[in-house]
């Protein structure tokens, strides 16, 4: 079935046979066209607890800063990775974690916190994040397509990686 059942006393949905060190991480990659209007974070903070959605590949954000943040507000804390946007104003991609999503149900820490996630690569089109916690270790590449050029080949991606985007024909 679809999800998977949900365990109330660990908080998390649960893989069918039984294993609780594993679960189900729902995610999204949205064009918002801005969040520079007032309370925007806030209503997509609350629109990502609501759809329990773990992490989001977020493009057109328009953020004037490129780098990583924590914004607490009353849906919870969510860690917010940036690449700015260009000169005109437009642009821009984020990647958005839920700190309150835990990722497993072991021993020790098992949410996302700043100090889990850095920029590896920005550019007002393409933002590539690696998260590195006790619990997972991944790169993420949230994108605004189409892209001319490969912008991957500088990094070297060891890990498991995660392509968030949309394209225009």
């Amino acid at each position: 079935p679809w999800p998977p059942p949900y365990d109330e006393a660990l908080g998390m949905h649960v893989a069918l046979d039984g294993d609780t060190t594993a679960r189900w991480i729902n995610v999204a990659t949205y064009n918002v066209m801005t969040l520079r209007k007032i309370g925007a974070l806030h209503v997509f903070a609350d629109q990502m607890r609501i759809h329990g959605l773990a992490f989001v590949g977020v493009q057109d954000t328009r953020s004037t800063q490129t780098g990583t943040s924590t914004l607490h507000t009353k849906a919870g804390k969510f860690i917010i990775a940036t690449a700015e946007c260009n000169h005109a104003g437009v642009y821009g991609c984020a990647l958005w974690f839920d700190g309150g999503v835990k990722w497993n149900s072991g021993l020790g820490r098992a949410v996302v916190v700043e100090d889990d996630v850095a920029v590896l690569s920005a550019d007002p089109r393409w933002l590539v994040v690696k998260l590195q916690a006790p619990f997972a270790s991944a790169v993420f590449v949230v994108a605004h397509g189409p892209h001319k050029g490969d912008f991957l080949s500088p990094i070297l991606i060891s890990d498991p990686t995660i392509l968030l985007s949309i394209s225009y024909a």
